[in-house]
């Protein structure tokens, strides 16, 4: 597609309006369906601008290179996922101060609609040549759905797609825990989602941000999942606890840093270095867990 339309941008306006249609129903479980309708269509403008933010900052010294006015240049890309969590999170909590609505069942009523968009969105990535890992040598894994045709038709593991079956994964073990306490669904998912991110970010080859050898969007994932540790523990006043789980997520962070200098600068093979570095995620995801666990809303 050309002009104003382009395949990325029709899949991200599918995904949006899955994420709504669901959203409503979600809310209507939650006796919440009076003013769900509104509420979503400001979270959109909401998320679009929170994951613009949180990439110009990254990228502040470019723009300013370049010249600050191509910051609102939204067609030339530049987006974080987690901005838009960010930014639909905080206005979520902003409009229940406002209207009176109980915050943790309106965040519970977002996370599978959210990660639903976000299974829709990286779909779409394939289309812009983003969401692609390291060529395929392998020639019987140089097919789809484990490879796919760069813009030069050479193949490329299709990251992107592994990415939308994850976000798809931990929205159905969401959906499958209907036992699970208010307040604890959202940051549930977004502990998973962190915890997946951590891998799938270092096996993404396109245009991703990095500090170093380390990417962004990798360690936001840590600090996530540190903050949830932190709060879930502190808010129980468990200190001993929250101490530990922290020291065991920066430590665990520490490995995959070290993981990620070893891609650069080793001849260890990658798979080894891509097992460990689950194990490390995973190993940080149970951490978080263990902190959400008990009857503490966060």
């Amino acid at each position: 597609m050309t002009g104003l339309f382009t395949v990325y941008g029709c899949t991200v306006a599918i995904g949006v309006l899955a994420a709504i249609l669901v959203f409503l129903r979600e809310t209507k479980k939650a006796s919440l369906t009076e003013q769900a309708g509104d509420m979503a269509l400001c979270l959109i403008p909401a998320g679009l601008i929170g994951a613009r933010i949180l990439y110009v900052l990254f990228r502040l010294p470019f723009y300013w290179m370049i010249g600050l006015e191509h910051i609102f240049y939204l067609r030339e890309g530049g987006f974080l996922l987690y901005g838009a969590v960010a930014g639909v999170i905080l206005a979520a909590v902003g409009l229940c101060r406002r209207r009176g609505l109980p915050v943790a069942s309106v965040l519970d009523a977002l996370a599978i609609p959210g990660l639903i968009c976000i299974a829709i969105c990286r779909l779409g990535e394939g289309s812009a040549g983003e969401g692609l890992g390291s060529w395929v040598e392998d020639e019987a894994l140089a097919v789809f759905p484990f490879a796919v045709p760069n813009l030069y038709g050479e193949p490329q593991w299709s990251v992107f797609l592994l990415e939308a079956a994850a976000a798809l994964v931990i929205a159905l073990i969401l959906h499958a825990r209907k036992g699970t306490c208010t307040g604890k669904r959202l940051w549930t998912g977004l502990a998973m989602v962190a915890a997946c991110q951590i891998v799938f970010e270092s096996l993404r080859m396109d245009s991703v941000l990095k500090i170093g050898f380390v990417r962004v969007s990798q360690v936001i994932s840590a600090v996530i999942l540190l903050g949830i540790v932190l709060a879930g523990h502190l808010l129980r006043s468990d200190k001993n606890r929250a101490v530990h789980g922290a020291i065991g997520i920066v430590l665990l962070a520490t490995v995959v840093g070290i993981l990620e200098w070893a891609l650069e600068k080793t001849q260890i093979s990658n798979w080894i270095i891509y097992g460990v570095m689950s194990i490390a995620a995973f190993a940080m995801l149970q951490i978080a867990l263990r902190a959400l666990r008990g009857k503490t809303v966060l």
